[in-house]
């Protein structure tokens, strides 16, 4: 009879859990932060009457942590974003995320790559 014995397993197994939360929790650490700066560039882009859409936009982040919503619940927030057909688009928050994007990109590569680079820890 022939037999293998794997040592370590265990902890391998535990280093990769560890490996995967730290991933995730540091993404999401990105992934929050990236969504507040684009309520606060798209609240700054929007048209001032009475701040209510303003105090209105929100920002929801998904269970794990690793994709996040920003927007808002009143519907002329949609009409000032894409027009009507009696009134021209006034855009906030795509204009917003556009001004971002590539720093919120260069963010979660460097969230990524902090967590490879280091092991874990």
């Amino acid at each position: 009879m022939i037999r293998v014995r794997i040592v370590g397993i265990d902890r391998l197994a535990a280093t990769l859990r560890r490996l995967q939360s730290d991933r995730s929790a540091a993404l999401a650490a990105a992934v929050s932060a990236g969504a507040h700066d684009v309520r606060e560039a798209a609240t700054r882009n929007l048209p001032r009457r009475s701040g209510r859409l303003a105090r209105r936009v929100t920002v929801e982040i998904a269970p794990d942590g690793l994709a996040a919503t920003v927007g808002t619940d009143l519907d002329y927030g949609t009409f000032l974003e894409l027009g009507t057909r009696r009134m021209a688009a006034r855009p906030w928050l795509r204009p917003a995320f556009l001004a971002l994007r590539s720093r919120l990109r260069a963010n979660l590569a460097r969230a990524a790559a902090g967590v490879v680079g280091s092991g874990g820890r």
